[in-house]
């Protein structure tokens, strides 16, 4: 008996983990092309190579703050390019490499969107997006 409830309340604790997982998006696209990216985002191309968002980061001067460099934006990511997996970054400033080159792709981005302006009370806003054109 004692290992029925047991093997109840484990699938029951699986079934809850399950459905709280967070749902990445899986989104088709073009060589060539903007489109936006988010976190927890997969972007699949046509010739089967795609890359995952890990995190977008916000590495900007908070607001209203004094600093030295405007700071920048942080793309984590994990591309699959022709059968190899590759874990890297780039950046929105000339600190972090600013342009993704794995022969012969290239990758940047522009036009960052965060959650919220700037403000007081939210010195340092999430991102929750930014265009992206991957070349080939």
């Amino acid at each position: 008996m004692n290992k029925l409830i047991f093997a109840i309340a484990l699938g029951s604790m699986m079934l809850f983990a399950d459905c709280t997982k967070q749902e990445c998006d899986i989104v088709h696209v073009n060589y060539g092309e903007y489109f936006t990216i988010k976190t927890c985002g997969k972007y699949c191309f046509p010739d089967d190579n795609y890359f995952e968002v890990k995190n977008l980061v916000n590495e900007f001067c908070p607001c209203n703050c004094l600093c030295l460099w405007e700071g920048e934006m942080v793309l984590f990511f994990s591309a699959n390019m022709d059968g190899v997996t590759i874990d890297t970054t780039i950046g929105s400033s000339e600190l972090t490499n600013k342009v993704f080159v794995k022969d012969p792709y290239t990758m940047h981005f522009k036009d960052i969107e965060f959650e919220e302006a700037c403000s007081n009370s939210n010195l340092r806003p999430e991102i929750i997006s930014a265009s992206v054109m991957v070349s080939k």
